[in-house]
């Protein structure tokens, strides 16, 4: 009868919500905002039913902050930040009702310092910039305990990079670029620590990335521009090693951005010419493909490509 099915429809509404969320996770690498908003909200939907008949279950409090979280980040993307930090405080706020009941103490702090370090991008892109400090810092607090405590788990070291990275980039914005060095030198080595000894693993080669491309921030703060050049041509390399397939558009699009940063730093007139017609090329594939117009990168991307094609001439 009826009691035998529930325990079953349960699972199976889990199940389709975890793949809604992760449908959400793809539709946004590949441009498509609307749609990845839509996957995010339907499987917080069918949480928050679950959670309607089980109150406090610790698995469906995590996968609703999940997919709060990740419309969150969508929104945050299309310049809504009040609407990504209503729901980033409601996703933090869900990760601590599960508190009391998380069977995983250290995982439970990760999650945490992850939605945290959501409300620190949301600051900093209001131009909050102090309260981003205080949030990245509060993040960072919590990851150092969770790595402390269970150095081996991958996720864990990952978090604890970006955050170093994150904060080391907000002390560039506000000068401070001592405590930016500092940071970011660990930031490094944790990236570097990952991404070499799993080459092929795009999460951490992603954040390897973004690391050179704060610490090439930092360089051109310094007024170092070979050290600048140096850090973005490093990042060109990994960005050619993932972007080898040509319909990954979430590489594509860091390509292109690699391309139109080297463009400004290289001074050799061939290397520049070359720079450009990539950039304009991978811009090219993105309109054939149809994927361009809701993509605010790419969109960027034609835009920066025709401000820097007027005054430059070619060879």
């Amino acid at each position: 009868g009826f009691q035998r099915w529930a325990p079953d429809l349960d699972e199976a509404q889990q199940l389709l919500s975890t793949d809604l969320t992760k449908q959400g996770d793809l539709a946004r690498q590949e441009g498509k905002q609307g749609a990845a908003k839509q996957f995010y909200a339907e499987s917080a939907r069918i949480q928050e039913e679950l959670l309607r008949r089980h109150p406090g279950n610790p698995e469906y409090l995590r996968q609703l902050a999940i997919s709060y979280d990740g419309r969150a980040d969508v929104l945050l993307e299309e310049g809504d930040e009040p609407g990504a930090r209503s729901l980033y405080e409601k996703a933090l706020s869900t990760v601590r009702q599960r508190s009391s009941k998380a069977p995983d103490e250290w995982y439970q702090r990760y999650l945490e310092a992850l939605v945290i370090s959501r409300l620190a991008d949301a600051a900093r892109a209001r131009g909050a910039n102090q309260d981003a400090e205080k949030f990245c810092a509060q993040a960072l607090a919590l990851a150092r305990l969770v790595v402390a405590a269970e150095p081996q788990p991958t996720l864990y070291r990952l978090l604890l990079g970006q955050l170093n990275e994150r904060l080391g980039s907000l002390y560039v914005q506000s000068g401070h670029l001592l405590e930016a060095r500092r940071s970011l030198d660990q930031a490094l080595t944790l990236a570097h620590a990952l991404a070499d000894g799993d080459p092929d693993n795009r999460r951490h080669g992603l954040m390897l990335v973004q690391t050179l491309m704060a610490i090439r921030r930092l360089a051109e703060a310094e007024r170092d521009r070979p050290a600048a050049r140096k850090a973005e041509e490093e990042a060109q390399k990994l960005r050619l090693h993932f972007a080898a397939d040509r319909d990954d558009a979430l590489w594509q699009r860091e390509l292109l951005d690699g391309h139109l940063h080297l463009f400004r730093l290289t001074d050799s007139a061939e290397a520049t010419r070359a720079h450009f017609e990539n950039a304009e090329s991978i811009l090219l594939d993105f309109q054939r493909a149809g994927s361009w117009e809701n993509d605010l990168r790419v969109a960027d991307g034609w835009k920066k490509l025709r401000e820097i094609s007027e005054p430059k001439s070619f060879p």
